[in-house]
């Protein structure tokens, strides 16, 4: 049975999320998830939902890993914050996030 997961990705590109997605449901995930490529439809979606994880490119022509950690940490609503160049998909097949 899939595992329900609430997904913020902070992506400038759709085959990349289409890639996450695809490797979250390989790791038997229900992905339920919104893409943002700019810090305010990012403030934007953690004031309006509760999130299990953002996943993050770290490198956008206008916005960056480091920077969106901020909103994050300033939001209860996001449990973990990953950012990376890409989602490594081991961490989709054994459910093991990085601290």
């Amino acid at each position: 049975m899939s595992l329900p997961l609430r997904v913020l990705i902070v992506e400038d590109s759709e085959d990349d999320v289409l890639s996450l997605l695809r490797e979250l449901r390989r790791g038997d995930y229900s992905p339920v998830y919104q893409r943002v490529d700019t810090p305010q439809e990012m403030e934007a979606a953690l004031a309006g939902e509760p999130w299990d994880i953002v996943i993050s490119d770290y490198n956008m022509p206008h916005f960056s890993g480091p920077a969106v950690r901020r909103p994050c940490n300033r939001c209860s609503r996001a449990s973990k914050t990953c950012p990376s160049s890409s989602f490594p998909a081991r961490w989709a097949r054994t459910r093991r996030w990085p601290p």
